[in-house]
């Protein structure tokens, strides 16, 4: 699943967007896992979010894990 929100950014005094995957089962498993930051959030995902209309569709690809 992928949770978009929004935050507050005190020192750039604007909301930025936060792009966050999470396995489909996260919440019903106490299982650890790894943590990747990525910049440029919204291209990692969904066609529909990415600049210049690709993704590099890593949904799917997490998903098929």
């Amino acid at each position: 699943m992928v949770q978009k929100f929004d935050f507050w950014n005190k020192a750039a005094n604007d909301n930025r967007r936060i792009h966050l995957y999470l396995p489909d089962n996260y919440s019903e498993t106490n299982e650890r896992y790894a943590v990747l930051y990525m910049f440029d959030g919204h291209n990692l995902f969904f066609d529909a979010d990415a600049t210049f209309g690709k993704s590099l569709g890593l949904k799917e690809f997490l998903d098929s894990w």
